[in-house]
């Protein structure tokens, strides 16, 4: 058996209980039997001296004594029987005694005979010897009862500890249980009602377990879910406070999704737009679609689609806004746009050109063959420049679509540059221009050896295009393990800085007077990017007004 205790709530009280019950019931019975056990004393005791003077009344009947004799025969008497005794005459004068005067007969518990000539005989005891008695009986009952009662709160505690053992445990195991420690069991000790709770308890255990595991899993693929979505969640309540964001979200506003939980909806977002979307959603009750920009002046444009937040019954909790990126699909739109618009005009300008000439032709000056000739020729370099337009379109169609896949294999980069500075020689000499090829040990790269090519003479061509007479245009190559950097230089017009970024978009020229007049399309640049990119290599400018422009291509070794 444990060492006893006392320091659990629960068991002190059922066994302090016990104990004032035990203590009330041991005080009660134990007055209760002192004052019947003191009667029954009182009544042994007067029951035993009325049998000893009615014995005394039969010897001094007989006698007849009187005066001096009948004193000495009662001291005599008195002290041989140990008792206090007294006669009293018919008057009831005291006529004889055997104890002294200064002795009360209220002190004593006495009983009365009578005696002949109408006397009476009073003999007792001193209440003192009672009182000694009685004074035994009741430390004998006290004694009794603490014993009874120490007994009895032993007794109390080891049932109480049965009792409350059991629900000690339960209550240590709910404890596991707020910290999510659903493994736990209660021992099961008995039938009775704790040990049913128990077994009640160690069901609701396994219940809560299996919720908690199916609410676990639901919170673990909804947060999968969330997480990896690219588009933004963001749920408000009533009070506008945050319930709920992903990360897309956070990485929208440059946030961390787990701090904006429980901020006002403009406090997390600090975007008016979007807080005036959700106000707008839960006041109305309806879905509503708008695009905004992400922070005021910021180019990054988002769609939301903002809907009423309710629960089964269509109680209103709050607001979902759905944010999508649509930054990418607005540039391409504008892209698309700018394309339609310059294609139009790249094929109106020469359209309008030949059908000036023909209608000037056709009004009479076919005669004029000179003149016939020298606009029919118009006509056909204006027909070149829309073929030569309509295959570039057609070439970086294909390329976009992926529908001309690639032939990779080996290329000699020196043998590209080699081929491409003879195609366009004639260039270069009618502007007096030198083009050096400076990579003078092959180069041999992974590639598609035709667009290679293609990205070769549109590199070279623009470069000789855009250098003033006189000029210099040379090809060399840093070469690495892994790639190789091959530069087109050139001492030209330059390119301003700020349309270094866009000179690889479709129909974007510089100086679009100037490139028009030069023959170009303004699709070169555009194809060089497309097919660079799908060969997984690289493609940027760099140039100074005045000074010329370098194109700097890096492209993957052949191992």
């Amino acid at each position: 058996m444990g060492r006893i205790s006392f320091s659990k709530p629960l068991l002190f009280k059922l066994t302090s209980l016990a104990l004032v019950v035990t203590l009330l019931s041991v005080g009660v019975t134990t007055f209760f039997v002192v004052q019947v056990a003191q009667t029954a004393l009182y009544e042994r005791v007067e029951a035993s001296l009325l049998s000893e003077a009615q014995l005394m009344r039969l010897y001094l009947d007989e006698a007849e004594l009187e005066g001096a004799e009948l004193q000495a025969r009662v001291r005599q008497l008195g002290g041989e029987a140990g008792r206090y005794l007294a006669v009293l005459g018919e008057g009831g004068g005291m006529i004889a005694r055997s104890f002294s005067e200064d002795l009360l007969l209220e002190d004593l518990v006495a009983v009365s005979v009578p005696l002949a000539e109408g006397r009476v005989l009073q003999i007792g005891i001193d209440q003192s010897e009672i009182g000694k008695d009685i004074s035994r009986l009741i430390h004998g009952a006290i004694l009794v009862g603490v014993l009874v009662a120490g007994l009895s709160v032993l007794v109390a505690y080891l049932v109480n500890r049965v009792i409350a053992g059991p629900i000690l445990d339960l209550l240590a195991v709910v404890r596991r249980l707020q910290h999510r420690e659903f493994g736990r069991r209660v021992l099961v000790r008995s039938e009775d009602e704790i040990g049913q709770l128990g077994r009640a308890f160690n069901e609701l255990s396994e219940t809560l377990e299996e919720l908690f595991d199916a609410i676990s899993d639901r919170e673990r693929k909804l947060d999968a879910i969330l997480s990896s979505m690219s588009d933004g969640v963001l749920a408000v309540n009533m009070q506008r406070k945050v319930i709920l964001a992903n990360r897309a979200v956070a990485d929208m506003f440059n946030v961390d999704e787990l701090s904006i939980i429980g901020k006002n909806q403009f406090e997390a977002t600090r975007n008016t737009n979007l807080s005036k979307l959700l106000d707008d959603t839960i006041d109305s009750g309806e879905s509503i679609v708008r695009e905004m920009r992400v922070r005021p002046g910021s180019e990054r444009t988002i769609a939301v689609t903002s809907s009423p937040l309710t629960n089964q019954d269509r109680t209103p909790l709050g607001a979902v806004a759905v944010l999508r990126d649509v930054t990418d699909l607005r540039h391409l739109e504008q892209m698309r746009q700018e394309f339609v618009a310059n294609v139009s005009h790249e094929l109106r300008t020469p359209l309008t050109s030949i059908k000036g000439f023909v209608e000037t032709l056709l009004a009479g000056n076919l005669d004029d063959r000179a003149l016939t000739e020298r606009f029919l020729k118009i006509i056909s370099g204006e027909t070149d420049r829309m073929i030569a337009l309509i295959n570039d379109l057609l070439d970086l169609s294909r390329i976009e679509s992926g529908k001309q896949p690639l032939k990779l294999g080996p290329v000699d980069i020196k043998e590209i540059f080699d081929d491409t500075i003879m195609i366009l020689q004639s260039n270069a000499d009618a502007k007096n221009m030198t083009v050096q090829n400076l990579i003078y040990d092959p180069v041999i790269v992974e590639g598609d050896e035709k667009l290679l090519k293609q990205v070769a003479i549109n590199l070279v061509d623009n470069a000789i295009k855009y250098t003033p007479e006189g000029g210099t245009v040379t090809v060399e190559a840093i070469k690495s393990p892994d790639e190789v950097e091959i530069i087109v230089s050139d001492n030209g017009v330059g390119i301003p800085a700020q349309h270094l970024d866009r000179v690889f978009e479709r129909f974007y020229r510089v100086d679009k007077g100037r490139a028009r007049n030069m023959g170009g399309t303004g699709l070169g640049l555009a194809i060089v990017k497309h097919i660079v990119d799908k060969h997984k290599g690289s493609i940027c400018a760099e140039s100074r007004v005045g000074k010329g422009t370098k194109m700097r291509l890096t492209l993957r070794r052949m191992n």
